[in-house]
């Protein structure tokens, strides 16, 4: 997440750069960032079929989305709706990019779609009813991996040329 905001601001990306972005600057994920991060569903579980360890609270995971999904996205979605330097919103989670593509389904067209290392990529533009032309861009996970600095980063050039 780091590098693809480093690069969609302009800067250098490599490791010294991350690390104080994340760690000296901390400027991921704060009050007086530039961006806003959220997740769908935030609860840290062992696997995606797994209710552990709050199996107290809800007995499936099924329970849980049930219960949280829908109140999440309002909060997603009010932010977006309300906050006129929302520019783009980048989604690695099925889940939320269908919620997405459903509650905003006025006129969501694909701008492009590329494959990088065999991973599928789509940039998306949509219009809110205030006129306002937002991006989306469909990712793979960012975690563990499975998405490289280069793909990101290509991600990252391919929004800017859309956004200017």
């Amino acid at each position: 997440m780091a590098a693809f905001l480093l690069e969609l601001e302009g800067a250098q990306v490599n490791s010294t750069t991350i690390t104080d972005f994340l760690f000296s600057s901390k400027r991921l994920g704060r009050v007086n960032s530039n961006h806003f991060l959220a997740e769908l569903m935030p609860l840290p579980k062992p696997s995606r079929v797994s209710i552990e360890p709050y199996h107290a609270i809800w007995k499936s995971v099924k329970s849980y989305e049930q219960d949280v999904k829908e109140k999440r996205f309002e909060l997603i979605k009010e932010t977006i709706v309300k906050n006129d330097n929302v520019k783009i919103i980048v989604s690695y989670d099925r889940n939320l990019t269908e919620l997405i593509y459903n509650q905003f389904s006025l006129e969501v067209e694909t701008a492009e779609n590329w494959k990088y290392n065999e991973e599928q990529y789509y940039l998306h533009e949509f219009n809110l009813t205030n006129n306002r032309t937002i991006l989306l861009l469909v990712t793979p996970f960012f975690g563990n991996g499975r998405i490289s600095y280069d793909g990101l980063l290509q991600a990252a050039r391919r929004v800017k040329k859309m956004l200017n």
